[in-house]
């Protein structure tokens, strides 16, 4: 835990709960009547997906899932030498279901441009120059969740 935080961590940080409403891990924190069938569903039609949190997250609101984020809890992800790679996966994840199922199911989950405003100055400058870096890459190179590209296998 003596790691030094890399300055996109902090702003994704600061932007969840705000700009960011992600039901991590599943929705892990759901309840099991309501997320079991949403993940079952996900992982028969996405086998090996690599994007359930987000892609659950989206089933969800759509439907008129009651959901939210709770402020009582913390997301933690292990920080390897080389973050990028996560943080690249996870930007491509998001352009290929914002392709597959439209700007509009973003709605109320993820506002990037809100991201940009609300966190435009220090201390998070760079971690937001990190960000739009990710956010074109993932724009030029979407995540398919319909070819072997999009899953994830162990």
């Amino acid at each position: 835990m003596d790691r030094t935080i890399p300055p996109i961590y902090s702003l994704l940080d600061a932007a969840h709960g705000n700009q960011v409403n992600i039901l991590q891990g599943g929705g892990t924190l759901g309840r099991f009547d309501t997320v079991l069938p949403l993940l079952a569903t996900i992982c028969h039609r996405w086998p090996g997906s690599r994007n359930e949190d987000l892609q659950n997250t989206l089933i969800a609101n759509a439907a008129g899932v009651p959901w939210g984020v709770s402020e009582k809890c913390a997301v933690t992800n292990e920080i390897h030498e080389d973050e990028s790679a996560q943080l690249q996966r996870w930007f491509r994840v998001a352009a290929g279901l914002r392709k597959m199922y439209g700007a509009a199911a973003f709605a109320g989950v993820t506002d990037g441009s809100a991201i940009g405003e609300a966190h435009k100055s220090a201390p998070y400058a760079d971690g937001l120059s990190h960000f739009n870096e990710l956010l074109q890459d993932g724009r030029k190179h979407p995540d398919s969740l319909t070819s072997v590209n999009g899953g994830w296998v162990m």
